[in-house]
């Protein structure tokens, strides 16, 4: 699993105890949002977005097919996370670290039992659209694609209007496996607050 950051961490504080939040709609082509792109509160950066953010948005819910049963366990921990990030608040900058990103991956855990193979699958593909050419650079993607440190060089510099020079620092069999681990588009609507920014209310 991708090491959380502090941003994400502190993104995940704002999204879970905010009440409200408004939506932009998201169209994501394979290699990641069009150039330009934004999420609601900001463009995605600092690292892969945590899953059961992702999991909680009504977009990803339907993408997924979700049951009934399987939305209300993902409340159910969205809850638990809620509560810890509360307390984590409180806690200080470091500690509130600490303990989101434990949190974080226990969540994970959770939503591994909750979700079927394929849709925790689907999920790992919509966070990857939503990080763009960047996710190649998180430690599970970068070690499925086998990539060398020359390529992670030039991967740095990308930003999302130079997504299509991915392509060109990618082999043709990378370039297979990246199309794998990206999926199919998600035209879903993602609300995402940027770090360090206060979560838009509707």
């Amino acid at each position: 699993m991708a090491t959380l950051n502090r941003a994400f961490l502190t993104s995940a504080v704002l999204l879970i105890t905010a009440s409200g939040f408004a939506q932009l709609p998201g169209q994501f082509p394979p290699m990641g949002p069009p150039s330009g792109a934004e999420l609601a509160g900001g463009p995605m950066r600092g690292g892969r977005p945590p899953l059961l953010l992702l999991a909680a948005q009504k977009s990803v819910q339907a993408d997924l097919k979700l049951k009934k049963s399987q939305t209300q366990q993902v409340q159910k921990v969205e809850a638990k996370m809620r509560k810890a990030a509360v307390e984590a608040m409180r806690a200080g900058p470091q500690a509130m670290a600490a303990t989101m990103e434990s949190t974080l991956k226990d969540s994970e855990k959770e939503l591994a039992d909750i979700l079927a193979e394929e849709q925790m699958s689907r999920l790992k593909q919509i966070a990857t659209q939503l990080q763009g050419p960047q996710a190649v650079l998180d430690s599970e993607v970068s070690e499925k694609l086998q990539l060398t440190n020359e390529q992670a060089s030039k991967v740095q510099g990308l930003t999302r209007k130079d997504e299509k020079k991915l392509n060109t620092i990618l082999t043709e069999e990378q370039r297979t496996k990246w199309r794998e681990m990206v999926g199919r588009p998600f035209h879903g609507k993602i609300t995402l607050p940027s770090p360090g920014m206060p979560a838009p209310r509707n």
